[in-house]
Parts: C-alpha cells; sequence; structure tokens
C-alpha cells in the first residue's frame, strides 16, 4: 500500500522547521518553490536560480533534487491557473496532513500518485480528474506551447521510427481485418497466446481500452496487459490537456516481438531484422506516472549525494538469469557482421504464435552447464570471475535451470543479494544488458550520473536505433550520452581500461547524459514525446 506520509522522514531531513521563505520575485515561475519554506537554511533566489539551465542545475542540485527547472523557473500555462492548489492544502486528508506546511513535498508526493488524501476518490479505476488535470504543467505547457527544445531532441528519432511507414496509410477496415486475424490464432490455441498485440481506439476524444482479457492464459494468468494499459493511461493524461485524434492502434503486451504484421505495432523494443512496421515507444515504467515519479524522484535525491570524485571505479550488475538460451545465432559471429541479426530473433514470432517446435522449446528450455556462458549475461557474469574492475553476479532464477547450476554458482562466488538501484550510484559505471528482452536500465542510469554501457542486441529500444553508429539521428549519442559495447561483451575490458585512463573524459559523458535525462527523460518530457508519435501517426498513417 502506498503511504505517503512516511515520506515525512525524508522530508525532516531536507527541510527545515523555519519558516523562512525561499527568496523569489513572488509570481515569476512556479510560486510553490518560492513563496514557501527554505531548505536547509540555503538562499535560493528566483534570478541565480533561473536565469540558465545550468544555473538551474548548480542551484538545485544541492537542495536533494525537491526543486527543478521546469517547475520552478517555468510559469505554469495560463490554461492551468484553475488548479488551486490552496485549496488542496485546505482538503489535504489525514494521512497527508503533515506535509501541509510543505507545499513542494506535497505536490510531489501527491502527483506521484493519486492518492485519495489528496485529490478525492477517483470516478473510475484509472486516474483521479483533478491529478491529470494538477500534476502536470510541463506537460500542459509543451503541448500548448512547445518550445525549440522540446521538439528538435526527439524528431532524428521519429524519423527513424516511421521511415518504415513511409508512405503507408491504414483504414479501420485494415485494423479490423488485422484484429480478426489475431483472433483466429487466439481461437486455435484457447487460453495459450497472451502476448498478441492488443487494439486501442480513440473515438471523438475518448479512449476504448484493450480487452485485457485477451492478455490472460493458462500459462500466465496474471498477465494484466500492464505495458497497454501504461501505454492508456499515458494517452488519458495527454488527452486532459490536449484532445486526442481519432485513431485506431495496437499495442504489444510483450517485450519479444518479431514477424511481420499488415499494420503498424507500438511496442517497447523492436527488431533490429527484420524490422517490420514497429514503432518503439518508452517503456511501462516510463509511461506509468507513479510508476516513473517513484524513480526519478528517489534519483534526484540520490545522485546528487554521490559526486563523481567519490564514486568507486568499478562497473556493478546484479541480475536474474532472463536472457533466452533458444537461440539461433552466434553472440560473436553477429557481433563480427559474418551472421545476421536477424538470426538471433529466428523463430520468435511463431513461438509468440504457439505454432511449430519453436513455441514449445520457446517456453521450456532451461538454462544448463553448457549454454549458460553463451547469453550476454552469462558473458558478463563470467567476465567478472577475472576482472577486478567488473562485479556482476546472479541474484536469483527466473528461466528454467538445470539442477545443480544454480549450487554451481553459488559454490563460485558467483551469486549476491540485489542491490537496489539508488546504491548503484555509489559506483561510476553501469550496463545496459539486454535480459528477456531489451534493457531498460539505460534510462535511470543516465539521471544517476553513470557512464552507461550499452550493448547491442537483437532488439533495439527507445532511443537507441543503431546504437553504435557515430552518424545516427537519434538524440542519444555514441560516447556523447554512453559507450557502445559489442553483442558479445568482447570489448567490454578494453571499454573499461579506458574510461579509467580518460577519467575527465568519462565524466563528461555522465555529465551530458545526466542532463539530457534531467531535461528529457522526465515524466512530461516523455508524455510529450508519445503525443508527437500518436499525432504524427495518425495525421501521415490513417485514412
Amino acid at each position: 500500500m502506498h503511504r505517503p506520509w512516511l515520506y515525512l522522514a525524508a522530508v525532516r531531513e531536507v527541510v527545515g522547521e523555519s519558516s523562512d521563505a525561499l527568496h523569489g520575485t513572488g509570481r515569476q515561475g512556479n510560486r510553490l518553490c518560492w513563496d514557501y519554506p527554505n531548505l536547509e537554511d540555503k538562499v535560493l533566489t528566483f534570478a541565480d536560480c533561473c536565469s540558465s539551465l545550468d544555473a538551474a542545475r548548480e542551484c538545485f542540485r544541492g537542495v536533494n533534487g525537491w526543486f527543478n527547472y521546469d517547475f520552478c523557473c517555468l510559469e505554469p500555462a495560463p490554461e492551468h491557473e484553475n488548479c488551486d492548489w490552496n485549496f488542496l492544502l485546505s482538503r489535504v486528508g489525514e494521512d497527508v496532513q503533515p506535509l501541509e506546511n510543505y507545499p513542494v513535498i506535497l505536490r510531489e508526493v501527491c502527483c506521484i500518485y493519486p492518492h485519495p488524501g489528496c485529490w478525492g476518490d477517483a470516478e473510475d479505476d484509472v486516474l483521479a480528474p483533478m491529478f491529470t488535470e494538477c500534476c502536470f504543467p510541463g506537460l500542459r505547457r509543451r503541448l500548448l506551447y512547445p518550445q525549440e527544445d522540446d521538439v528538435t531532441w526527439l524528431e532524428g528519432d521519429l524519423d527513424e521510427e516511421f521511415e518504415a511507414l513511409e508512405g503507408l496509410r491504414w483504414s479501420e477496415a485494415d485494423f479490423d481485418a488485422f484484429e480478426e486475424e489475431l483472433q483466429q490464432y487466439r481461437d486455435a490455441k484457447p487460453g495459450e497466446l497472451g502476448l498478441l498485440p492488443c487494439r486501442v481506439r480513440v473515438r471523438n476524444g475518448k479512449l476504448i481500452p484493450c480487452n485485457y482479457s485477451q492478455c490472460q492464459t493458462t500459462m500466465d494468468p496474471n498477465n494484466d496487459c500492464a505495458y497497454v494499459r501504461a501505454v492508456e493511461v499515458a494517452l488519458r493524461i495527454i488527452g486532459t490537456h490536449l484532445p486526442l485524434p481519432d485513431l485506431d492502434m495496437f499495442v504489444s503486451p510483450t517485450n519479444n516481438d518479431a514477424g511481420i504484421s499488415s499494420v503498424p505495432v507500438f511496442t517497447r523494443s523492436r527488431p533490429r531484422s527484420p524490422r517490420g512496421k514497429y514503432i518503439a515507444l518508452p517503456f511501462e515504467y516510463q509511461l506509468h506516472p507513479w510508476q516513473s515519479r517513484k524513480a526519478t524522484a528517489t534519483l534526484a535525491k540520490v545522485a546528487s549525494k554521490h559526486p563523481w570524485e567519490r564514486r568507486l571505479e568499478k562497473l556493478l550488475w546484479r541480475g536474474t538469469n532472463s536472457n533466452h538460451v533458444v537461440n539461433h545465432c552466434s553472440l560473436r559471429e553477429v557481433a563480427e557482421g559474418s551472421a545476421p541479426w536477424s538470426l538471433c530473433v529466428e523463430g520468435w514470432g511463431e513461438a509468440l504464435l504457439g505454432i511449430g517446435d519453436d513455441a514449445l522449446e520457446w517456453y521450456t528450455s532451461s538454462w544448463n552447464f553448457t549454454n549458460w556462458y553463451q547469453t550476454p549475461r552469462g558473458v558478463l557474469v563470467l567476465l567478472s570471475q577475472y576482472i577486478a574492475a567488473v562485479d556482476a553476479k546472479w541474484t536469483g532464477i527466473s528461466r528454467n535451470m538445470e539442477p545443480g547450476l544454480w549450487e554451481y554458482f553459488e559454490a563460485e562466488n558467483m551469486t549476491a543479494p540485489s542491490v537496489k538501484f539508488w546504491e548503484q550510484l555509489a559506483y561510476k559505471y553501469g550496463i545496459n544488458i539486454e535480459g528477456t528482452g531489451i534493457g531498460d536500465r539505460i534510462y535511470w542510469q543516465m539521471l544517476g550520473g553513470q557512464v552507461v554501457l550499452n550493448h547491442e542486441t537483437p532488439q533495439v529500444s527507445w532511443l537507441l536505433a543503431e546504437p553504435s553508429a557515430p552518424t545516427r539521428r537519434g538524440a542519444l549519442k555514441p560516447y556523447q550520452h554512453f559507450v557502445p559495447l559489442r553483442f558479445d561483451l568482447a570489448d567490454l575490458v578494453d571499454r573499461l581500461e579506458w574510461m579509467k585512463r580518460n577519467d575527465e573524459l568519462a565524466r563528461s559523458i555522465a555529465e551530458s547524459s545526466q542532463m539530457f535525462a534531467e531535461r528529457h527523460l522526465g515524466y512530461d518530457s516523455i508524455l510529450f514525446y508519445l503525443d508527437r508519435v500518436i499525432r504524427r501517426y495518425a495525421s501521415d498513417h490513417l485514412k
């Protein structure tokens, strides 16, 4: 259960008991930052903090992430003035009452999760109306008055994602036909196929959700279409501020998409080859407001306590054995270019449809003594046995494993307890490595100020198509925002040695990626990206 009042200890650690106001000019920026209690007797002024992004970064960094440029320095859109925070203060429930003297922190708590103590009961089981209306001033400002910086960073990635759809349009009848095709597959395997794309519609501004029962199977009855739901929640928030166009879209509930579909499919990761008509969107924890904000709020505070010079010069990784071992490709051959990427996803489409021997093998294959070190995660843990700068260990079992293999890992000191993601920020280097699907750690690692080693994979995720290409059009650039790695990790040791020899350059990569993440990977920015995707899709590709 979410308990906002548990934030009180953290608040008292950060916020003083005095009522001295931050010294602002009153009506400039967001008054919640300047009209209420100061932090640790540190005097923050609007003029000093809001003259530029760099000034804000330096100004707010020392106050543990409660304040930032977007929230404090930019005026809310005029249409947002009906969000009366004084009214909120007057009606907060008992469980968040202790925070009423600290409106900035109260906003943080109430807008991480639409708690009834802040907003009252929701009219439905998705979102409280006041929550959607009042908690997204940055998004509303971007949607109604987009600035050049809001738009330019995403243009290259949008061009890459829509390249496969160029010149193509689909009608409602086309989506009906594809939905019927999927239903035929489901009917042929009743209760078994829960990973096929699910249809989401918007008509006259109203979102018509996916039929979530399509995700539930005898193999995974708890599957509730979580990723599809996250996309829908994000769309509902966008539609509160700027009406959505009429559209039909299929959203994939899995992170192992493959095959060719007759219509576009939106997904958290898409195959590198065959490319298909997939469009990559942000991950579930980025699209869902309380998942996203719980992570980003914590990271902003913790990262400020780990200056670069005090971080450990090591790569830390903890995780489970989530790599698939049914693989038709060699890591080395694909990394060297002597085998195509398509080999690595061969049979995936058939497995999702329950067709042929690959389907059963996909779900029942086990890790054993001869295949575990032929997976990316296996290679990483094996390297940790010999390379002092790598600390990589298993935290548990998530894929079938041959009896005795886990005991071997334990005997060889290859296992350890998990490490919370904010505790990992004590290390300079992080790695984004695939699991069951493409890795999604890079986004919080960037925000946490690490240098992220990102390895190439058969699938690509949001902002990371062709990650090693120096001329790629996308927003995230190799050696500016991350350090690329081969699929087989053969260059991992060289990359670590290079970063240790060039510590200032490594630090500049970490700072550049952190600045990008602070500006463009916050929740409002991610929803702005989704909005641009949806409107481009509707205008250019729907009849």
